[in-house]
């Protein structure tokens, strides 16, 4: 069940994130963000927490996955949203997380990072979690957040959304989660207006689609349609390897049922080795029989 919304409901919610970004989050030390978020992440990753139970049951629901998968894709997904994972991503960025709360000395200079005041992220369902990922991403350079959830996967993002605003009120109302169907182009136009950075997942028409209606002076980043592969060498192929990378690579083809951007489609196999393409191929189709 999601709200039916009108043009009117979401600018109300467009323009109550704004003011809360202003009012909580845009003075707010970096580090209590993360330190939010990954309360959050903690709950997520602690399968006793009734949190846990329910993104699991409703993930489970929706998207017809194992339970297995499931538990899987968010114990390894919530590892990345802990306080000490944000924390070690923001010093890879910025070198120095504090710029994004004031200027900071950086080779003889002072210099200070800004995010974009509303960020509008339209979200796919193909992999879980990497929805999550973009909303947090966008909190964490304290950008008020606005996600449109897939149909295919519409529980974890509400699902963090509201549990972020139960572990720090004033970070989560900071942040919104809604769905309506694609190609609404009132709601739409609604949302990417008043956008000052726009992230699009999804298929390469509907990312074009995305970035045609995104303002001319918004920042946009696209994560369309993605086909990736894999290469062994020769120097991969000898009679003790091939087998084990047949089996690594049957597991990676298999995972997210080949929806992932890095699921791979197609393998490359150098003659010249000890097992021969061919023979590499049979052992793949075994390995591939038994996941």
């Amino acid at each position: 069940r999601h709200a039916r919304l009108t043009p009117a409901l979401l600018a109300r919610q467009i323009d109550a994130l704004i003011a809360a970004r202003q009012g909580h989050l845009a003075d707010k030390p970096v580090a209590e963000v993360a330190r939010s978020i990954g309360r959050v992440a903690e709950r997520l990753l602690d399968r006793q927490d009734d949190l846990r139970r329910r993104a699991v049951a409703g993930i489970t629901a929706v998207t017809g996955q194992s339970r297995e998968m499931v538990e899987l894709t968010l114990d390894r997904m919530a590892a990345d949203w802990t306080e000490s994972s944000l924390l070690e991503l923001l010093r890879t960025e910025f070198g120095d997380p504090r710029a994004l709360d004031g200027f900071i000395a950086r080779g003889g200079s002072l210099v200070r990072a800004y995010g974009q005041g509303l960020t509008v992220h339209v979200l796919s369902g193909n992999v879980v979690g990497v929805g999550v990922t973009s909303l947090i991403r966008s909190l964490l350079v304290k950008s008020a957040t606005l996600g449109k959830s897939a149909v295919g996967e519409p529980v974890l993002p509400a699902l963090f959304a509201r549990a972020l605003y139960d572990e720090d009120p004033a970070l989560g109302s900071c942040i919104a989660v809604a769905y309506w169907p694609g190609g609404d182009e009132a709601l739409e136009s609604t949302a990417l207006s008043r956008a000052d950075a726009v992230v699009a997942y999804g298929s390469a028409d509907a990312v074009e689609a995305v970035r045609r209606r995104t303002p001319a002076g918004a920042v946009f980043l696209g994560y369309g349609h993605r086909v990736s592969f894999g290469v062994l060498a020769r120097e991969a192929m000898s009679a003790s390897e091939a087998e084990a990378h047949a089996e690594d690579a049957a597991l990676a083809v298999s995972i997210f049922d080949q929806q992932g951007c890095v699921s791979p489609h197609l393998f490359f196999v150098e003659e010249g080795g000890e097992v021969a393409p061919a023979d590499w191929a049979a052992m793949l189709a075994r390995a591939m029989e038994s996941v």
